[in-house]
């Protein structure tokens, strides 16, 4: 975990500076570097307006954060697909979190609201940049730049790399989604992507997949931009109504109980160890199970079973399991006891939870020293 954090905020340090020199490269190089300093602050804000320098920028910054996942999880050894959750999910999960982040819409625009009457907007500030860039070019022109680049490498860094540096408990989903919206610099543009930013860290928690929150994110950037579009630059700005928030609360919550209740389905996955289609169990849509024991290594996550029909019973969660990409390569030990080394997601344990597997039986229990708390 330690190298995985030192290479969130160095990658993150050398985004922001790789992406500057980029930027003012180009402005140099297309001769829109001003000369005189006291317009220079004006000169430099148009120029990032410009589409090539617009472009540049974009891509300078979205290769580099889309890059850095992949380099930290080969630094520590890691295969992506697991390192950074590069695996599927039932349809229904990706639906859910499409209709679930634009519903929060509403929320988004009332924060932002709020904020700009705290902070004093400024000509600087991403928001504003924004709208004069979103009437510059043809929508096809800004998508790429807008929505599909920033979904990806966004989702790839803040989701792949840094909450996954930090497990999949609340504190990563805080770390995911804090950093996240501080990204956008803007004090206005930060406070309204908060709500955003949770409900996508929620979301790739819940899953285990970045590629949902990636079409999400992709699916809302494409959707605001296509709203800014149609919108007449030069009508005053509108905002809606506050009685549509509660509304787009109620959608929200019921998509998230769809992506609960599917990421929940474990009847997905029946049969123990043995039984027909249980080496299949890598290749089918990710959902979280009773108990996974793991073992990490950074970002590395290698599987070595699922614990599934958990009850407690005399202190230890008793279920039948099913093996995961790591079993076939572990010994186990006396009495079935797993090697130390290992973790176990799913729960809350206050304390060491060693897990004993009977090959014979197919069953696996989880000894715990205190009952778990759900997470």
């Amino acid at each position: 975990m330690l190298w995985s954090i030192v290479g969130s905020i160095a990658g993150f340090v050398l985004i922001l500076l790789g992406t500057a020199v980029v930027t003012f490269a180009v402005i140099f190089a297309t001769g829109q570097f001003p000369t005189d300093p006291s317009s220079a602050e004006v000169d430099i804000l148009e120029a990032i307006k410009s589409y090539p320098v617009l472009a540049s920028s974009v891509v300078a910054q979205a290769t580099l954060m889309s890059l850095i996942p992949f380099l930290v999880a080969w630094a520590v050894k890691a295969r992506p697909k697991e390192a950074l959750g590069l695996r599927g999910a039932p349809v229904s999960v990706y639906v859910a979190t499409v209709v679930g982040i634009v519903a929060l819409g509403p929320t988004s625009d009332a924060l932002a609201q709020l904020a700009s009457k705290i902070f004093e907007p400024s000509e600087a500030s991403t928001l504003e940049l924004l709208n004069g860039i979103v009437h510059s070019q043809p929508y096809w022109m800004l998508w790429p730049l807008i929505a599909l680049a920033p979904g990806i490498s966004e989702e790839l860094f803040f989701r792949g790399l840094i909450q996954r540096s930090y497990g999949f408990g609340a504190k990563a989903i805080t770390i995911s989604a804090i950093t996240f919206s501080l990204v956008h610099m803007d004090p206005i543009h930060v406070t309204g992507v908060i709500p955003l930013g949770f409900f996508l860290a929620w979301v790739a928690v819940r899953s285990g997949s970045t590629l949902v929150t990636i079409v999400a994110h992709i699916a809302n950037n494409s959707l605001a931009l296509l709203a800014g579009q149609m919108a007449d630059p030069n009508a005053p700005e509108e905002h809606l109504p506050l009685w549509v928030m509660p509304i787009g609360w109620l959608i929200a919550g019921a998509c998230a109980y769809v992506i609960w209740k599917q990421t929940s389905d474990r009847k997905a996955f029946v049969g123990p160890c043995g039984e027909p289609g249980a080496d299949e169990i890598e290749k089918a849509p990710a959902v979280i199970r009773d108990f996974r024991v793991l073992r990490r290594e950074g970002v590395l996550e290698q599987v070595v079973l699922y614990v599934r029909d958990a009850s407690l019973q005399d202190g230890m969660w008793i279920g039948r399991f099913q093996p995961g990409e790591l079993f076939g390569e572990i010994a186990l030990g006396e009495n079935g006891l797993l090697p130390a080394g290992f973790v176990v997601e799913g729960e809350d344990f206050s304390g060491v939870a060693p897990v004993y597997v009977n090959l014979e039986k197919s069953m696996a229990c989880i000894a715990t020293e205190a009952e778990p708390r759900p997470f």
